[in-house]
């Protein structure tokens, strides 16, 4: 008997997400929205709004916007429509080890060395580079042909006579 005293129906409009509302509020409430309406810079809409539902007794907006009780309407975000292709078939469909070997997915590429530079040259080259701020050119001098002169063996005028 006594679980049957203890239970009794909800009222409409009343419950953990219907909070009642405020029939009026105090004269005191009153003045200090007042206080704080000036306080706040609000257009005139905005404190005739929040003076009528003081009025009324409702609860205030969360949010009051400035020219119209009417809500702005934002664009709606476009979604980009994906598209998901799922098989119908509930297993996967997995490849043979022998369909994938056969690409040239396994096969490595052959090392190629680049061209190797002198790396005492380089460092030359960017302590120039560093101290003057330019990068010497080398002049490529074309390396003159030195003259051999051939010796011609001095021929005795007598041994020209004699043979």
């Amino acid at each position: 008997m006594a679980s049957q005293e203890r239970i009794r129906p909800v009222i409409k409009g009343s419950g953990f997400w219907h909070v009642p509302t405020v029939k009026e509020y105090s004269q005191e409430t009153q003045e200090l929205l007042k206080v704080m309406m000036k306080e706040s810079k609000l257009t005139c809409f905005q404190q005739r709004h929040l003076v009528n539902c003081m009025k009324r007794g409702d609860t205030f907006p969360v949010h009051c916007y400035p020219t119209s009780s009417r809500e702005p309407e934002f664009p709606k975000p476009v979604s980009s429509k994906i598209i998901l292709t799922t098989s119908l078939c509930g297993r996967p469909h997995l490849r043979p080890a022998e369909i994938c070997r056969a690409g040239n997915a396994y096969i490595r590429e052959k090392f190629k060395p680049q061209a190797t530079r002198d790396i005492e040259k380089e460092k030359e080259r960017l302590q120039n580079i560093l101290a003057t701020g330019k990068d010497k050119v080398e002049k490529k001098t074309q390396k003159k042909p030195v003259k051999v002169e051939e010796t011609v063996p001095e021929v005795d005028r007598l041994d020209e006579l004699v043979n």
